[in-house]
């Protein structure tokens, strides 16, 4: 990774250029001639997607149950699937995560939705009626990106139309708004205001599992 390079008593040394380019390693060696001591030894990398993905698996494993769920709540905070998907565990791989998914979402009940919907700002805003820890915000700002930089027009027909939403169906609008602009969320949702309410609540549980699932793909790669 670095040939042989001589170091000087009291500097910092720091090597970039010089290094091999194109190294996929798992453990490096430091070889000090002919003798002597470094103070502090820092190497930078990136992760590839397998150790990365390795490394989510095993911090998911080795939380305790009320860490686990609190995390898992970010993906999905119906609670019929946080429990499933929980149970599940150790999760060997990134597949056996989403079939824990998939099982969990068979799971979850009308309630169970509509509680995991309340986990979620209203299309065109940033504050859910539960409160997101601050990844779950981070990722609903991600989503809703297209959104926020909407024009202004926009964002006022998206607050009225959410408004005769809640009054029909009784919960937030529920969409994937990843890579969506607001015209095209203010179409599904007046679109959607045609469902009755059974079809509606069924067209939205659908989308908050392409969310989960996108969510989870985000985080294992």
């Amino acid at each position: 990774m670095l040939p042989q390079s001589k170091l000087e008593a009291h500097r910092q040394h720091v090597y970039e250029q010089e290094l091999a380019g194109g190294v996929t390693a798992s453990h490096v060696r430091l070889n000090i001639f002919p003798d002597g001591g470094v103070s502090r030894f820092r190497l930078f990398g990136t992760p590839t997607p397998a150790s990365r993905r390795a490394a989510v698996l095993r911090q998911l494993n080795a939380m305790d149950d009320p860490e686990r769920q609190a995390v898992l709540a970010d993906f999905c905070a119906a609670p019929e699937w946080i429990q499933r998907v929980a149970a599940a565990r150790p999760y060997g791989s990134a597949d056996e995560v989403f079939a824990a998914s998939d099982a969990g979402n068979a799971a979850v009940t009308q309630d169970g939705w509509r509680e995991a919907f309340r986990h979620h700002p209203r299309i065109g805003e940033r504050t859910a009626e539960r409160t997101q820890s601050d990844a779950a915000r981070a990722l609903s700002a991600r989503e809703q990106s297209g959104v926020h930089g909407g024009a202004d027009t926009n964002g006022m027909a998206l607050a009225d139309a959410n408004r005769a939403y809640e009054e029909r169906f009784g919960h937030v609008f529920i969409i994937s708004a990843s890579g969506r602009s607001s015209t095209e969320m203010l179409a599904a949702l007046r679109e959607r205001m045609n469902n009755d309410p059974a079809t509606e609540i069924k067209t939205a549980a659908e989308e908050q599992q392409k969310i989960t699932r996108l969510r989870l793909e985000r985080l294992l790669g």
